[in-house]
């Protein structure tokens, strides 16, 4: 008989004993072990989670799950993972469908494949993850968090940005944006060297004036007006130009921003330095 590395929040193991070894076993011993206490509050260590197996409407709030992989097209449908932590964990093909996970962190997980269907995913954190053709459409993000992670493809189609903090996360390319943000960045930072009174840091948008973040837009032409519309201004304005995503808020030292946009226009010099010089109608005749 096997022991399964899943504990209680005070580190006592689960007193549950299978043959197998699979979780799928030792679920069917806990649901039936304890019939009416919800799989809350426990802690989840290597385990490795059975393929192909929906978990349905359990109630898992305030669980830990550590360096933990789920076996390919594994649902969690219609139950909670409110306030949950995965720590260091591999999602292969996993769907959250309909899923509740207000606060719910991610720690270093890969994800390959998930799918985010219909999940409420609001105040969600994710921090140094990378998610590979992930899908999240028609989710809510309302006040999510993404610290320093990867997106390799993926769709964001229909889902809810509003008050969503990217950092050092570029999602550009899902969008249809050029990788670089550096054509945008220069000439947000020439209108503000060139005419520093069209700066207000106080607010995003007043009359001819504008935040840093509302020139991103503003120079961001149909795409800052396809962003703004399904999210907040500063989370468009982080996805047209993360370079200066951090300067935002900073209302306290403009000469920080105008480090930043001489230092733009520093970089545009030099990239243009390294462009082929363009060719005339009769050289290239």
């Amino acid at each position: 008989m096997k022991q399964l590395n899943i504990s209680f929040a005070n580190g006592e193991l689960v007193p549950i004993f299978i043959e197998e070894g699979s979780f799928r076993e030792w679920m069917a011993a806990y649901k039936h072990k304890y019939p009416y206490t919800p799989m809350s509050g426990l802690i989840f260590r290597e385990i490795k989670f059975d393929h192909d197996m929906v978990l349905e409407d359990l109630f898992m709030e305030e669980c830990t799950f550590i360096n933990c992989t789920f076996e390919p097209w594994i649902t969690f449908q219609r139950g909670t993972l409110n306030k949950s932590s995965f720590e260091d964990c591999t999602f292969n093909q996993t769907t959250f469908r309909g899923c509740s996970m207000k606060q719910t962190k991610f720690f270093r997980c890969l994800f390959k494949q998930p799918q985010f269907v219909d999940a409420d995913m609001k105040t969600i954190y994710f921090k140094d993850c990378e998610l590979a053709q992930a899908s999240l459409r028609s989710n809510n993000l309302f006040n999510a968090h993404f610290y320093g992670c990867v997106f390799i493809e993926g769709n964001l189609h229909h889902t809810s940005f509003a008050y969503t903090t990217l950092r050092n996360t570029n999602v550009r390319h899902l969008f249809d944006l050029p990788s670089s943000d550096l054509a945008i960045a220069a000439k947000v930072a020439e209108q503000i060297i060139r005419c520093p009174e069209t700066l207000d840091m106080t607010s995003w948008d007043c009359g001819p004036n504008h935040c840093l973040a509302g020139w991103a837009i503003h120079f961001g032409g149909e795409h800052g007006k396809v962003l703004e519309n399904i999210m907040t201004t500063d989370t468009a304005a982080s996805i047209l130009m993360p370079s200066a995503s951090h300067l935002f808020f900073d209302t306290d030292d403009p000469k920080r921003v105008y480090a930043w946009a001489e230092a733009t226009l520093k970089a545009k010099a030099e990239a243009d330095k390294l462009l082929p010089p363009l060719q005339d109608d009769d050289e290239e005749k």
